[in-house]
């Protein structure tokens, strides 16, 4: 099984993805606006979704452990700072021009 990974800035990008990928399932992280709308457009997919931690793109978070058990992946680690785990609410972003991090 694989998994392809796209970072995009918003929904507005899903449609194109979809169009020129093929896909049997998929797992969305995004805010409760774009998940809600990305989900109707994905019926076809059986698609999943991750709420971010926090509302808007700048400077949010995800809970990477919610993430990787919604795609089914099992840890063998037994060291507490090699775990997943230890990325709970990883912070994310837009990364383009208008929306600089620090």
């Amino acid at each position: 099984m694989g998994y392809k990974v796209f970072v995009i800035p918003g929904s507005t990008f899903v449609k194109k993805i979809v169009k020129n990928n093929e896909f049997e399932s998929v797992l969305g992280v995004a805010c409760y606006e774009d998940l809600n709308l990305t989900m109707m457009k994905l019926a076809d997919f059986s698609p999943q979704g991750v709420l971010l931690s926090r509302t808007g793109c700048f400077k949010t978070k995800v809970d990477v452990k919610t993430v990787l058990d919604k795609i089914g992946y099992k840890e063998n680690n037994s060291e507490e700072n090699e775990s997943f785990s230890y990325y709970k609410d990883f912070d994310v972003g837009c990364t383009d021009k208008k929306h600089k991090m620090n």
